[in-house]
């Protein structure tokens, strides 16, 4: 087993039925689409294991914190509407004050809690396993966010981690680690846990797509190798894949839709199994 692959409660006999949103966008928005699906058709509920990267950490913290998937996706299209207008304008490697995110994202979590919880406390009232990747720029190799390597880290604190974008969102420190966005070095990780079957979701660029701007040409480089990373190693055979072909890295409602609509047509043609 290697140092970041996990093995969770569950035997090899008994693999844990387990949900992996890949890294896509700034803030999960056709996440949401899936996941809305999913809960439709009521798949959503039965998973024991949430593995995020990048904007997915977002998504699956939230969910993880109880957060209904409408209210989840309203706030991801919010900050997608406010957030990323100052992303785009400016392209030259400027830091982004990410405080309007992290209140969002807070705000949401307490009006359904009294706190914010910590990772441990988290999994103590849920018992759902969520793991986020993310990179120590310190120890210089990727790590996994849970909540027995980082108990008092909080659901807030873990997602700014696993979503601190180099040249975009500033570098995050906790207990004398610096972390970032582990988008680039695993953004489809379906081999974190050694037993994991159940869903994965994934966003790719349809194949002959031509960056016309600097945020597409970083899109290209980040989403193009996802359509193909599922049929690399053995762990993702246990995995349905849902590979959502978008056409930028933002994210819209058009996206969230795009991405609703692909999943329904997935279980029309009985392409998911019931794990």
């Amino acid at each position: 087993m290697s140092s970041c692959e996990l093995q969770s409660t569950p035997t090899a006999s008994h693999p844990t039925k387990t949900l992996v949103l890949g890294s896509w966008g700034f803030f999960g928005v056709g996440h949401c689409g899936v996941l809305k699906k999913l809960q439709e058709c009521g798949r959503l509920d039965s998973f024991s294991t949430l593995i995020g990267s990048g904007s997915g950490c977002i998504v699956l913290g939230l969910l993880a914190c109880r957060i209904p998937i409408d209210d989840i996706a309203e706030v991801c299209m919010n900050l997608t509407k406010t957030v990323v207008p100052s992303i785009l304008a400016l392209c030259g490697g400027s830091l982004l004050d990410r405080e309007k995110m992290l209140s969002l994202l807070s705000q949401l979590i307490l009006s359904r809690a009294h706190r914010i919880p910590t990772l441990k406390q988290l999994y103590e009232e849920t018992k759902i396993l969520l793991v986020f990747t993310a990179y120590s720029l310190t120890d210089r190799h990727p790590v996994n966010i849970r909540h027995t390597s980082h108990p008092n880290m909080t659901i807030i604190e873990a997602i700014t981690a696993a979503t601190a974008i180099p040249l975009i969102y500033p570098t995050f420190h906790y207990a004398d680690k610096a972390y970032a966005d582990s988008s680039l070095s695993n953004p489809y990780p379906t081999d974190i846990v050694k037993n994991g079957e159940g869903i994965a979701v994934g966003f790719t660029l349809p194949p002959g797509s031509v960056p016309n701007d600097n945020m597409s040409y970083f899109a290209n480089y980040l989403l193009s190798p996802i359509g193909s990373l599922h049929g690399k190693n053995q762990h993702t055979k246990r995995y349905d894949h849902i590979i959502v072909p978008v056409d930028s890295i933002v994210g819209s409602v058009k996206d969230y839709q795009k991405a609703y609509t692909h999943v329904s047509e997935l279980l029309n043609a009985n392409c998911l199994r019931d794990h």
